[in-house]
């Protein structure tokens, strides 16, 4: 088993980096989920973020 040693300070840097990588369209990547592993994000109606797959093709270099 694995334990954060400080679950404030992860929390806040997760939050950091969903609200940037929302802000400036970033392709973000999730290892756990092979069907979607990249996506963006957007807000829905409360505020929450909410991830958008992305497929091949949607990305320019």
């Amino acid at each position: 088993m694995a334990y954060d040693l400080d679950p404030v300070r992860a929390m806040n840097q997760k939050n950091t980096y969903l609200e940037q990588g929302w802000k400036l369209g970033w392709v973000m990547i999730a290892g756990h989920d092979p069907e979607a592993p990249f996506f963006r994000l957007r807000k829905n109606e409360k505020g929450r973020y909410e991830s958008v797959p992305v497929e091949e093709g949607d990305v320019e270099l």
